[in-house]
């Protein structure tokens, strides 16, 4: 049994032949839809591309001005290295010199408190050596003044002895006894020997007096 009926040739044989007819318009919309789709898939690419392109333009940016800073930075940290390299040793320098006043001024110190011992010394000496020519120099005035004292003393009776001569008559001025006469010797030869000894002692206390003068001169100066 037929389900279909069946059509007659050349019915069958007018729709192949449209069919082979309609074929060619299929197939060129086929290829214009083809080639919009390579089209488009070269837009999506050359975009693709553009994007690359732009992104590795920014990515090389990036590491261009990356680079820069560590340049930057490293340059910063090598000058900062210099300074601190500097400065610790400008700080060390410092601290030498300050060690080398520091020792120069501790010499010097202690030179300055030898030189002071050492003069204290001195003084002491002199100190005792003048107290020494002082009681010298006082013992010698003493004598000094115990003499000009019985120098005066023989002065006055030589005086006496003279003006005593003059009040006497002219026949027995040269008529005294021989008592007085010794006398009057003795006492002439005791004021040459005190004269001359007031002449040593003065002497002597002059230079004593100029060579206590010139020790304390020459203990000043040394």
């Amino acid at each position: 049994m037929e389900l279909f009926p069946r059509f007659p040739r050349n019915i069958q044989e007018s729709t192949s032949s449209s069919s082979s007819e309609l074929q060619p318009f299929i197939n060129l919309d086929d290829r214009r839809s083809l080639q919009v789709q390579d089209e488009i898939s070269d837009l999506k690419q050359q975009q693709q591309l553009y994007d690359c392109e732009k992104e590795q333009i920014r990515l090389r940016d990036e590491i261009r001005v990356l680079l820069e800073l560590m340049d930057n930075s490293g340059m910063r940290l090598k000058q900062l290295e210099d300074d601190t390299r500097m400065k610790l040793m400008t700080c060390l320098q410092e601290k030498e010199n300050k060690e080398r006043e520091s020792a120069a001024l501790e010499d010097t110190a202690k030179s300055i408190k030898e030189e002071l011992e050492r003069f204290e010394t001195v003084e002491g000496h002199q100190k005792e050596q003048m107290a020494r020519l002082s009681s010298q120099l006082e013992s010698l005035q003493s004598e000094n003044t115990s003499m000009s004292i019985n120098l005066q003393r023989s002065n006055l009776e030589m005086q006496l002895l003279e003006e005593s001569d003059y009040l006497l008559p002219i026949e027995k001025r040269n008529m005294r006894p021989a008592s007085e006469s010794k006398h009057s010797t003795s006492a002439s030869a005791e004021l040459r020997n005190i004269l001359d000894k007031m002449y040593v002692k003065s002497f002597f206390s002059y230079e004593f007096v100029w060579r206590v003068i010139f020790l304390v001169h020459l203990g000043l100066v040394s």
